[in-house]
């Protein structure tokens, strides 16, 4: 099992990794842009590489199982670099294996490559939240503040 950086060949398992997990969580209502999603992860990989990153995690026949998306950002209020977690993603049937650990572990030595002052990660899939909440905890991971949306629906 290795963690790597993606690669502009990774984008067709990235997109399917991308349309797994978005069955099994809250936006499973959202509809799957392929398009959008290839050509996003294409400009992450290429004009834009300076900005994001993207992590993937193999397993021993080399299929990725797991994917983290990070972008480097500054608060209006600062020039120092900040982090994001955008996406991360381990496959159900990979979890338990190390991956998760392995992928943030990797983020964060990018990050500190980069001088990154802090790395944000939020938590919004409504996929395992207590499981997954325990982990970014045990992660040394301080819980900030909270989620909220207000769908379409609701709104006046």
């Amino acid at each position: 099992m290795a963690i790597r950086f993606a690669t502009p060949a990774d984008i067709p398992d990235l997109t399917e990794l991308g349309r797994r997990m978005q069955a099994i969580s809250r936006f499973r209502t959202f509809d799957f842009d392929e398009a959008r999603v290839k050509a996003s992860l294409a400009l992450a990989l290429g004009e834009k590489a300076e900005r994001y990153v993207i992590l993937v995690a193999t397993d021993s026949q080399q299929r990725v199982v797991g994917s983290l998306m990070g972008t480097l950002e500054r608060h209006i209020f600062s020039q120092q670099l900040v982090a994001s977690v955008m996406m991360f993603l381990v496959l159900p049937e990979a979890r338990m294996g190390g991956h998760a650990v392995r992928l943030l572990r990797a983020l964060e030595q990018w990050c500190k490559n980069r001088k990154v002052v802090e790395i944000n990660l939020g938590i919004n899939s409504l996929t395992g939240m207590d499981s997954v909440g325990q982990f970014v905890r045990k992660m040394r991971y301080a819980k900030v503040g909270e989620n909220f949306v207000k769908t379409a629906g609701l709104m006046a």
